[in-house]
């Protein structure tokens, strides 16, 4: 607080400096800057690049967020540029090549934008958080990702994006207690809890914050939902296109330890030695070495990733996830709150421009189909596919594209994106669905998106001369163009509409918990047991579930269960053999002797699932 003396009379300002546009937090002072909105000139001021973390650098790398000091001087926050973590660049339309790294390490950065009429009548609004998706491998909080300004010219929100490590960087795990993992999560918990801690100073309410997400941020929302460590950082939680169960982007068929070692050797560091010698060589690298080969796993377009959440329970004091997702769900321990979780119509356009743009991968594909298969549908790897997951991705082949005994087939375009729609997002997360529709107690609303607007995220990745191709339908992320001004993505009257109705519905949830009237939540009509979704369009929402989907739903439903019986299945666990090794160490205390439990030499380890 700060006090003004007027004319003899004594004013106390809140924390926000209407003069100067700074802001006295705990920390320090951070100026800001004044815009408007480019649609409807509101008025807004941006505090862009505040440090909510120290750097990520040098000691620090690969360890979990430091809590920052108190700031030796004003903090800028009316920078124009905002830094990003460091990564590959993302794949152009010219081909899916890779190209050089950028960003730099020291990137642990938020920005708050606040309503101009909320400082001016000194309110306290709901806060909405954006977590940026990218495969947990690309992507930033910086206004090319994520421009808040749709939601600022409700005046209704303070609106929140931040940077969270990425790659390697945020979720390389040597499974073990000085490289368990999971940075990139505990970046956000971190964040989170500086907007607890901070943001009343940015007329944001700390108890009503609702963290949304897309694709891997909607799957970090998740995340934080069932864990422990995030309770009470946020209140309600909106998911956009981020399953959490049977995520094909979140499966690990090999240890993370695994991969972490593989990518230990091709950086020259010596994995033989103990881990803390490890580290100590991997903090004394140039970060772009690492970087460079974080894409060493990657046979198609973000397939398989390796860099991504673990369960750490078994390896570190402070776990994200002390149980494995799939229990904590059918449990129902989790952090209960509303909750907005959806897909878009045709998710699995995403998947295509990379056969469009060179035919010679589906070729590639159908030659080793029992192999690559399993890569590009179900998650995993060349190195811990089974003969059960070949089987598996020949059965979902079958049941879309009606032939067992062939491949992939690009004559046949809407049945390969309904399957990749299918198996990689809207069956995961109607399964999430369907679990949340008998163990949630607040609320959850289902939605596909449906409206295909001017701008749509195949046209980033197809080349430009296979831009003439038949229209592929809503892909994965379309949404963002309408909730978020993307540079160079101008919208057409059309689509300008259904941005205001969306982003709408989203501020809707995020002051009330409910985003429309005619938006039913699961779970709503006692005598039906489907998990009903809105469609949102440019049409009245309405609600679905017709026989043709529940017939696909039900079919994948039933690969899930088959894959969680052999991925999942823990045999040591299993009451039979408890009940003989109980019988042999009976005999063995009778007889006077030791007895060896070498069950795990015998089945193997079975695997964690995300």
């Amino acid at each position: 607080m700060r006090i003004y003396w007027i004319n003899g009379l004594v004013i106390l300002l809140q924390s926000l400096d209407v003069f100067g546009l700074e802001v006295t937090t705990t920390l320090g002072v951070i100026k800001g800057s004044q815009r408007q909105t480019k649609a409807n000139k509101i008025d807004y001021v941006a505090f862009t690049s505040i440090p909510y973390a120290q750097a990520p650098v040098g000691s620090l790398r690969f360890l979990p967020p430091q809590p920052l000091d108190k700031f030796a001087d004003v903090v800028d926050g009316s920078k124009t540029e905002f830094p990003i973590c460091p990564q590959l660049t993302w794949p152009t339309h010219e081909g899916l090549q890779v190209l050089p790294v950028k960003g730099q390490e020291d990137c642990l950065y938020l920005n708050v934008f606040v309503p101009k009429s909320a400082i001016k009548a000194n309110k306290k609004l709901p806060v909405m958080v954006f977590i940026h998706g990218g495969a947990f491998i690309v992507g930033s909080g910086g206004l090319e990702t994520a421009s808040p300004e749709p939601f600022l010219e409700t005046e209704e929100v303070v609106f929140v994006t931040f940077n969270y490590r990425l790659g390697p960087l945020g979720f390389l795990s040597t499974e073990d207690e000085f490289l368990p993992g999971n940075n990139g999560l505990k970046d956000q918990i971190m964040a989170l809890k500086w907007i607890q801690a901070h943001i009343s100073d940015f007329n944001g309410n700390p108890d009503s914050v609702t963290l949304m997400g897309s694709s891997a941020g909607g799957t970090s929302v998740m995340m934080l939902m069932i864990s422990e460590a995030a309770t009470g950082l946020f209140h309600q939680g909106i998911s956009q296109s981020g399953p959490l169960l049977n995520n094909p982007s979140t499966y690990l068929g090999e240890s993370p330890a695994y991969f972490a070692s593989s990518l230990i050797e091709a950086v020259n560091c010596d994995g033989s030695l103990p881990t803390k010698e490890v580290l100590k060589c991997l903090q004394a690298l140039d970060v772009m070495d690492i970087v460079e080969h974080s894409n060493m796993f990657e046979r198609f377009f973000i397939t398989p990733n390796p860099w991504k959440p673990v369960l750490d329970s078994n390896y570190t004091k402070q776990p994200i996830l002390k149980e494995d997702p799939r229990v904590l769900m059918l449990s129902g321990k989790f952090n209960q709150m509303p909750l907005i979780i959806g897909w878009d119509k045709d998710e699995g356009s995403l998947f295509m421009p990379q056969f469009l743009n060179n035919p010679e991968r589906v070729n590639e594909v159908n030659e080793n189909f029992d192999v690559l298969g399993p890569i590009l549908l179900l998650g995993g790897d060349e190195h811990s596919t089974l003969d059960e997951d070949s089987n598996t991705a020949n059965i979902i082949k079958s049941h879309y594209m009606d032939t067992f005994s062939g491949g992939l087939d690009m004559e046949k375009l809407p049945e390969m994106i309904r399957m990749f729609s299918h198996a990689r997002y809207i069956g995961p997360i109607h399964s999430d669905a369907a679990i949340l529709l008998t163990t949630a107690r607040k609320p959850v609303y289902l939605y596909e998106f449906a409206y295909r607007g001017a701008h749509t995220f195949t046209d980033v990745l197809l080349r430009n001369d296979q831009r003439s191709m038949p229209d592929m339908g809503v892909c994965h992320c379309d949404e963002n163009y309408l909730l978020f001004n993307k540079p160079g993505s101008e919208l057409p009257s059309q689509d300008r509409a259904m941005s205001k109705r969306l982003v709408g519905m989203w501020v809707n949830f995020a002051k009330s918990g409910i985003p429309h009237s005619d938006w039913k939540p699961l779970g709503y009509d006692k005598a039906n047991n489907d998990p009903e979704y809105a469609v949102l369009d440019d049409k009245p929402v309405r609600m679905k579930y017709d026989a043709r989907f529940k017939k696909d739903m039900t079919f994948m439903e039933s690969m899930f269960g088959l894959m969680h019986s052999y991925r999942f299945f823990d045999f040591a666990k299993h009451p039979a053999l408890q009940n003989l090794l109980k019988a042999q160490e009976e005999e063995a205390i009778k007889d006077g002797d030791g007895v060896t439990d070498e069950v795990g030499n015998i089945f193997g380890d079975s695997h964690d699932e995300l």
